[in-house]
């Protein structure tokens, strides 16, 4: 993957010299011309998105959980997280079947529900940290500031993780669409969570808990969770069709 990436980067870089085009540089792996459309953050509509958007990727980020406030926040992680009181002797500790695959002292479950846009701890519904092979780490909750409920899927940060990153051939999509293949770590991650959320209803579980109707579901992710959002999003969208998804920073080549 290191040598394609290089590869890339070389055949970009040739394309930008090349005076026939118009093409500035490559963004993200998206050539930059004179012809592409940026955000007008000027519109209040496309304003009040991208801070939408924003309030999302908080989650993204607290699905790291206690590691990656460490690497965030070297210097104030136990203080941000407040881990302190949390361990299995203490009788304040969370329902440890809330947060399947969490350590002796929360520390998942205290960096999820300090560290995102939580309103309250009683707003977390449930969460798998297992990162079984072909599962990455997810949480589900509820978002009453945008009133969604929110499945975030966590990026890549173990192993495991980047054992389903390098499954990088593809896979037919047929039940999405008959001419679609996607990523084949991601198709069977996504595939697996879809399993579990539908075996044990949890998202039916979070609507329940929803204190007011006009809630719908959002889905989001970075890196990893980037690349299994939008395929989890499109297996969901049959029953959830007013769903959202925000995909930060996915990789290239999820979908063709």
């Amino acid at each position: 993957m290191f040598l394609l990436r290089k590869q890339q980067k070389s055949a970009h870089a040739d394309t930008v010299q090349q005076p026939t085009n118009d093409i500035y540089q490559y963004l993200s792996g998206m050539a930059i011309s004179p012809r592409t459309k940026f955000l007008t953050l000027k519109d209040e509509n496309m304003q009040s998105e991208f801070t939408c958007m924003l309030h999302f990727a908080e989650y993204a980020l607290a699905a790291y959980g206690y590691q990656g406030q460490y690497f965030f926040y070297p210097a104030k992680a136990c203080c941000r997280i407040n881990i302190c009181g949390r361990c299995r002797g203490c009788p304040s500790r969370q329902d440890e079947r809330i947060l399947v695959g969490d350590n002796c002292c929360q520390c998942q479950y205290a960096a999820i529900t300090t560290c995102s846009p939580l309103s309250s701890e009683d707003d977390f519904i449930y969460g798998n940290y297992e990162n079984k092979p072909n599962f990455p780490s997810y949480f589900v909750c509820l978002d009453h500031t945008y009133k969604k409920v929110v499945l975030c899927i966590r990026g890549t940060l173990s192993i495991r993780d980047a054992l389903i990153d390098l499954q990088g051939d593809s896979t037919k999509l047929d039940d999405i669409h008959p001419s679609w293949k996607g990523h084949r770590g991601m198709v069977a991650a996504a595939d697996n969570i879809f399993a579990e959320l539908t075996e044990h209803q949890i998202l039916e579980s979070a609507f329940d808990r929803c204190p007011t109707s006009g809630y719908s579901l959002l889905v989001t992710g970075h890196s990893l969770g980037a690349g299994v959002a939008p395929i989890i999003s499109f297996r969901l969208r049959e029953k959830y069709p007013h769903l959202y998804c925000y995909a930060f920073s996915p990789p290239g080549g999820l979908l063709r």
